[in-house]
């Protein structure tokens, strides 16, 4: 199980759209703690939104 989170409605559109909807994502308030229970995952893990971009020259544009 795959899950995203993030505060960007339009980045969780763009992750939905090169995921497909196996993948568990969530708008969340960063804020404010995390919509999960203590231990809810097994191996946590970060992926910086860069993965995401066809292009990293997106990102100096």
């Amino acid at each position: 199980m795959v899950t995203g989170i993030d505060a960007s409605a339009g980045m969780l559109a763009l992750a939905r759209r090169r995921l497909g909807d196996d993948v568990a994502l969530h708008a969340v308030d960063l804020s404010d703690r995390l919509p999960f229970t203590d231990g809810a995952f097994r191996r946590p893990g970060r992926v910086a939104g860069a993965a995401l971009l066809a292009d990293c020259g997106q990102l100096i544009a």
